[in-house]
């Protein structure tokens, strides 16, 4: 069900393809935009369309939210174990796994909105908040190795920019 043309078996393809939708952007903008972006892309989605995949063996709409939910999760607490600890190991987060054995489509579309912004609004106040030094502290990822805070700040506005891409494409696909 991986919706990224870059699954997990080519990391490098990955890395790069998401590190090159930020460009010569401010990640740390484009993580501050990506609420407000969301809240105007669902404004006009008819509730019907949201959980149509734009294909067999592709997420939804619904999912999609799940999945940027979940790695606000994870990319928050690898930021503040890379902070709290001297090169903390951390795992790989199987998107597949996670949306298959999850509740991904479940919840109400606007209750995870909010709490998504909420918890993106902590994390933006942490980040903002971190000296160029703590920014270049690193953990050590279990399939692409060291990764610094500001690796990681990059990846993290990357997907974004690829999963409102990814959006787009599925409201496009659903009609």
């Amino acid at each position: 069900m991986q919706d990224s043309p870059y699954s997990g078996k080519d990391t490098a393809a990955y890395i790069s393809a998401v590190e090159a939708l930020v460009g010569d952007q401010d990640p740390l903008e484009i993580l501050g935009r990506m609420s407000r972006k969301l809240a105007e892309f669902f404004a006009n989605i008819p509730e019907n369309s949201l959980a149509l995949p734009e294909a067999d063996g592709k997420w939804s709409m619904r999912q999609v939210v799940d999945h940027l939910f979940d790695v606000e999760l994870v990319y928050g607490e690898r930021t503040r174990m890379t902070l709290a600890s001297d090169q903390p190991r951390y795992l790989n987060m199987d998107q597949d796994e996670w949306a298959a054995r999850n509740w991904y489509g479940s919840l109400n579309l606007q209750s995870m909105l909010d709490a998504l912004g909420s918890f993106r609004n902590v994390n933006i106040a942490m980040l903002s908040s971190l000296s160029t030094e703590q920014k270049q502290r690193f953990g050590i990822h279990s399939k692409r190795g060291n990764e610094s805070i500001s690796d990681l700040i990059r990846r993290w506005a990357g997907h974004d920019l690829l999963h409102l891409r990814q959006l787009d494409r599925i409201r496009i696909a659903v009609g």
